[in-house]
Protein backbone atom coordinates (compact mmCIF):
# COMPACT_ATOMS: atom_id res chain seq x y z
CA UNK A 1 0.00 0.00 0.00
CA UNK A 2 1.25 3.67 -0.75
CA UNK A 3 0.46 6.64 1.45
CA UNK A 4 -1.15 9.55 -0.61
CA UNK A 5 0.47 12.06 1.09
CA UNK A 6 3.72 11.58 -0.04
CA UNK A 7 2.97 11.41 -3.67
CA UNK A 8 1.09 14.47 -2.41
CA UNK A 9 3.99 16.16 -1.00
CA UNK A 10 6.15 15.21 -3.98
CA UNK A 11 4.26 16.79 -6.44
CA UNK A 12 4.28 19.98 -4.44
CA UNK A 13 7.60 19.98 -4.15
CA UNK A 14 9.26 18.93 -7.06
CA UNK A 15 6.66 20.60 -9.79
CA UNK A 16 3.57 22.72 -8.47
CA UNK A 17 1.63 23.38 -5.40
CA UNK A 18 -1.30 22.46 -8.12
CA UNK A 19 0.04 19.20 -9.76
CA UNK A 20 -1.73 16.87 -7.15
CA UNK A 21 -5.29 18.21 -7.41
CA UNK A 22 -4.43 18.39 -11.35
CA UNK A 23 -3.43 15.07 -10.83
CA UNK A 24 -6.76 13.64 -9.07
CA UNK A 25 -9.46 15.69 -10.89
CA UNK A 26 -7.66 13.92 -14.01
CA UNK A 27 -8.16 10.66 -12.24
CA UNK A 28 -11.71 11.18 -10.47
CA UNK A 29 -14.01 8.62 -12.64
CA UNK A 30 -11.51 5.79 -11.46
CA UNK A 31 -11.08 7.02 -7.85
CA UNK A 32 -15.10 6.88 -7.27
CA UNK A 33 -15.50 3.42 -8.50
CA UNK A 34 -12.88 2.45 -5.76
CA UNK A 35 -14.34 4.28 -3.38
CA UNK A 36 -12.41 7.56 -2.91
CA UNK A 37 -13.46 11.03 -2.33
CA UNK A 38 -11.79 13.52 -4.24
CA UNK A 39 -11.69 15.67 -1.17
CA UNK A 40 -9.96 12.55 0.39
CA UNK A 41 -7.18 12.54 -2.45
CA UNK A 42 -6.58 16.25 -2.57
CA UNK A 43 -6.16 16.32 1.09
CA UNK A 44 -4.94 13.02 2.77
CA UNK A 45 -4.30 12.38 5.71
CA UNK A 46 -1.44 10.54 6.59
CA UNK A 47 -3.72 7.25 7.27
CA UNK A 48 -5.07 7.08 3.27
CA UNK A 49 -3.31 4.62 1.72
CA UNK A 50 -4.11 3.01 -2.19
CA UNK A 51 -2.86 -0.25 -3.89
CA UNK A 52 -0.72 -0.11 -6.94
CA UNK A 53 -2.75 0.31 -9.58
CA UNK A 54 -4.40 3.47 -8.09
CA UNK A 55 -0.18 5.01 -7.65
CA UNK A 56 -0.06 3.97 -11.29
CA UNK A 57 -3.26 5.65 -12.33
CA UNK A 58 -1.46 9.19 -10.50
CA UNK A 59 1.34 8.33 -12.35
CA UNK A 60 -0.41 7.96 -16.15
CA UNK A 61 -2.00 11.21 -14.94
CA UNK A 62 1.16 13.06 -14.21
CA UNK A 63 2.69 11.66 -17.47
CA UNK A 64 -0.19 12.56 -19.53
CA UNK A 65 -0.17 16.09 -17.71
CA UNK A 66 3.64 17.00 -17.00
CA UNK A 67 5.25 14.01 -18.45
CA UNK A 68 7.13 13.21 -15.53
CA UNK A 69 6.49 10.44 -12.32
CA UNK A 70 6.28 10.15 -9.11
CA UNK A 71 9.74 7.60 -8.36
CA UNK A 72 8.85 4.34 -6.88
CA UNK A 73 10.61 5.22 -4.11
CA UNK A 74 8.61 8.21 -2.69
CA UNK A 75 5.54 5.96 -2.55
CA UNK A 76 6.52 3.73 0.56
Amino acid sequence: MIKVINCKNWCEENITPMAWPRVVLRVVPELRKKGYSVKEMENPTDSVMVDEATFKLFNNALNEIYEMEIPQTVAV
